[in-house]
């Protein structure tokens, strides 16, 4: 499991710590914060951290039509390096600590015959799955047969095509906590090996829905529900909540928050105090993380409910009603004046 990542010079993430030093990360994050402070930024970085160890960064900035300069901080005195270092508690109990640098030949080692530890955190690395790029119109696209789902979601029908019976069981019985009305659901082989999805519901009297009339909601839900059948270790997801029901929201989350109780790390980012309301307060103070900007524009965390503002409303009210009643400008507003000004630390490689 992956404890800690410190980020330097990558957008706005400039001698950037998560979780705050003294704390690790544990099995589920939310990453809270006001608009253009950092989340998505720091979902980026951890998809970029993984794409370096499995030397996949030119295909990764194509599927993003980025261009190397636009993830290069231009906070401070501009650095041209992005480094990180990423900690990982071991399975045997061990801590390991990987520090990536320019020149860096940890992306092409083989696992066979490499150090247990190296292998490990390797492993970690490429099992990190981003579904921040989740796109409706993405998923609605035939695909071939694949392992998992595509950045944006366009290999989902490929994907589910080749679950087991005993797995496309579940995923309709987790469909269906959902939307009951679902009878079933199918991936039809199309030719040249292309396939796509169909759904089935009790209103339609046994017609089927195909993949370009299915509702944006319950894509993005199959999407994410789809995930307990690959071989993620990290999830990373963001805004869950977009074109959601309060309702579906609550069993998406608890299907999150279990799924990262065994054993899958999962980091979501939100706006809203609806998400808060389904975390248990111990999961909610260890894991709901505030991203804010200094003055200077880099991106810094604090742990949310640690905060004076926060931590004595929690013993009288829920994680999301403590989150609807603080004002979160004014709390942005004092720890930017206090985080440090000087940035653009550059850490060296050993």
């Amino acid at each position: 499991m992956i404890s800690r990542v410190h980020i330097e010079n990558f957008k706005s993430l400039v001698n950037f710590d998560l979780p705050p030093q003294g704390h690790p990360l544990g099995g589920f994050t939310c990453l809270i914060g006001m608009n253009g402070a950092g989340k998505s930024t720091l979902l980026q970085a951890f998809d970029f951290i993984a794409h370096v160890a499995i030397g996949k960064v030119q295909e990764w900035l194509r599927n993003r039509d980025w261009k190397k300069g636009e993830m290069v901080s231009h906070v401070g005195k501009k650095n041209p390096v992005i480094t990180f270092t990423v900690e990982m508690r071991a399975k045997m109990g061990q801590t390991i600590v990987w520090h990536e640098y320019e020149g860096s030949v940890f992306s092409t080692l083989k696992l066979e015959g490499t150090h247990p530890g190296i292998a490990e955190v390797k492993t970690k690395l490429q099992s990190l799955h981003s579904l921040e790029l989740l796109a409706p119109q993405l998923m609605r696209r035939r695909s071939r047969e694949s392992e998992d789902i595509g950045p944006g979601g366009e290999r989902l029908a490929g994907f589910l095509s080749h679950l087991s019976e005993a797995q496309q069981e579940d995923l309709l019985t987790q469909i269906q906590s959902f939307y009951p009305e679902i009878v079933g659901w199918r991936v039809k082989k199309k030719q040249y090996g292309w396939k796509g999805l169909l759904v089935e519901e009790r209103t339609m009297g046994g017609a089927e829905v195909g993949e370009g009339h299915i509702n944006d909601a319950f894509l993005r839900v199959i999407a994410m529900l789809s995930q307990a059948y690959t071989r993620a270790g990290m999830l990373l997801l963001d805004e869950i909540e977009n074109g959601m029901n309060p309702a579906m929201v609550g069993k998406l989350m608890d299907f999150l928050v279990a799924l990262s109780r065994q054993g899958l790390q999962v980091i979501v980012t939100t706006h809203s105090p609806i998400i808060l309301n389904f975390l248990d307060d111990e999961v909610a103070k260890e894991g709901v993380m505030l991203l804010y900007k200094n003055e200077n524009g880099s991106t810094h965390a604090c742990r949310y409910f640690d905060q004076p503002e926060t931590l004595d409303k929690l013993r009288a009210l829920g994680p999301g009603e403590v989150f609807a009643d603080t004002d979160l400008r004014k709390m942005v507003a004092r720890l930017a004046a206090s985080a440090p000004e000087k940035e653009n630390h550059q850490t060296s490689g050993k």
